[in-house]
Parts: C-alpha cells; structure tokens; sequence
C-alpha cells in the first residue's frame, strides 16, 4: 500500500472512458475536467499503451472527484520524468500524481499500465505532522483476465489499543459490509504487521464485475471514513509531537522501501537509475 508492496500502478489514459461498462454514478462535470486537468501534466505517450478499459478506472477517478472537492487540498508539481515514463521494449507507461493541504502532508497516485492486463493503481496518503492519524495505503493490482488484488488500510503509526480505538476500529463494520474484501491475507508480505491494521480491506478476485458491485462501494465508505478520521483528530502543534510523527511516518517510507517488490518490476521496465530515483524522490522520501 503505500506503501503497502506491490506498488505499482496506472491511470487510464483517457479520462472520458474511465467509468465505461461499470454501471456507477457517474463523475460530476466539474471532476473531469479538474481530472483532466491534473493529467494533462504527465501527458500521455505515443502510442497509447492499450485501448483496453482500465478496471481500475471507477476507483481513480472517485478519488480524484474527492480530492477535487477537497478545499485546500492542492496539486504538488512532479518532474517530468517521474510524472510519466514509458517503455517502448515493454509497451508499460507509469503516471504518477501528488498532493498537498487540508490536513495532509502528502498525498501521492500511481498508475503503472502495461500489456498484457497489468493494470494498477497505488495510492498513500500521509497526515500532516500535527496529527497522529494513520497512513492510508491503497494497492489495486490486476494481472491478467482474472486475477485481481485489492488491498487498502488504514497504516497505525501506533499499535496501542487506545490509538487503534480512536482510529481504525470503526472501519470494522466497512470490512464486514463487503465479505470479498475480508479475505486472508498472504503472509508473504504481512507477517510482519507493525504497520498493518485488523481492518485491512484485502480480496484476491476472479470477477472484474466485483469492482463494481463491491470494490468501488467499499472504497468510497473506507475514504470518507478515512478522511473524517483526519480532520477529526485532534491536533498538536508541539515540537515534540511533530517529531514523533514524522519519525514514525519516516519509519513507515524505511520499511516499505527495503521490502518493496515493485522496485524490480520498475528496474525491468524503466532501469536501475529511474527506479532508484522514484522509490526514493517519491514513493519513500522520507525513508
């Protein structure tokens, strides 16, 4: 997720397609042309990757409808080359957004879109210093026609009761909404869980119909859980509070940059140098 590991990711590369096939609500006029906006700073290569809907779609852009809504929360400029890279030997393209305001350090979107059916989208979003409120990862990996991962928690920087209490057990009842996303997850990468809540929303999927009839409905609820656990929480503007924070959110970006399993999948694609420099200019700067 954000860092949770596999993070790679993608953003559809036409914005107007991004809900086609997928009966939802759609997004309202002003989030297109704001999602429009926004990716219009990492343009799109020729030639397009794939014509293939992006199932993912729904899920990026009910996030950028969110963030477009979101007073304050404002659009952080990338370099170009991390903004968007492509490779022509793989036919994979990596867009990648960031974001900053309304009680947010960092909020930044990845989408890594390759041939055939790599479809994902990665999102964190990190809490200013002067809230101790937890990190949200997001991974959405699509491997082929049948074979999709979701994952989103909310990250404790703190695993006392009282801190879990306050922050991540309410979003039990969001879990237990969606039986799909209670699965078991792999200990592969999650036997070490200091980073890791009970309230994971983790499912393996063989149906893309899911996307819609669960994992976008579980998304938006979990979001705006997430986003009202932030602006609640109460602040500390002290020097030592904020310390602990960002301490803990550096620990976060540390474990997750050394446990990574997207980094060799971006050193194939986009080489060595280019991987280095975006896990730790972007994924994990504070590592």
């Amino acid at each position: 997720m954000r860092g949770i590991a596999a993070t790679l990711l993608l953003l559809c590369s036409d914005v107007a397609r991004r809900t086609a096939a997928v009966s939802l609500q759609p997004p309202t006029v002003a989030a297109q042309a704001h999602a429009a906006a926004l990716l219009r700073t990492a343009p799109v290569p020729e030639p397009f990757v794939t014509e293939e809907k992006n199932v993912w779609a729904p899920v990026v852009e009910h996030q950028l409808d969110v963030i477009a809504s979101t007073h304050g929360l404002e659009q952080v400029a990338l370099p170009k080359h991390i903004a968007s890279n492509f490779s022509p030997e793989f036919r994979t393209e990596v867009r990648s957004l960031c974001f900053s305001g309304a009680g947010f350090r960092k909020v930044r979107m990845t989408c890594l879109d390759g041939t055939p059916g790599l479809q994902v989208f990665n999102s964190v979003w990190y809490p200013e210093e002067t809230r101790d409120a937890p990190i949200l990862g997001i991974d959405l990996l699509r491997f082929g026609p049948k074979n999709f991962l979701v994952v989103s928690d909310l990250q404790p920087i703190d695993k006392s009761e009282a801190y879990l209490q306050r922050y991540t057990r309410g979003a039990a009842a969001i879990r237990q909404r969606y039986p799909v996303l209670c699965g078991e997850r792999s200990q592969r990468y999650y036997e070490d869980d200091r980073f890791f809540s009970d309230e994971m929303l983790y499912g393996r999927l063989k149906d893309e119909g899911d996307v819609g009839t669960d994992v976008l409905p579980a998304f938006r609820e979990y979001l705006d859980y997430y986003i009202n656990a932030v602006h609640t929480a109460a602040e500390d503007d002290s020097a030592l509070s904020k310390a602990w924070v960002l301490r803990r959110q550096a620990d976060y970006d540390k474990w997750n940059a050394e446990r990574d399993p997207a980094h060799a999948l971006f050193q194939k694609y986009f080489g060595d140098e280019w991987a280095h420099e975006y896990l730790t200019s972007f994924l994990f700067d504070q590592a």
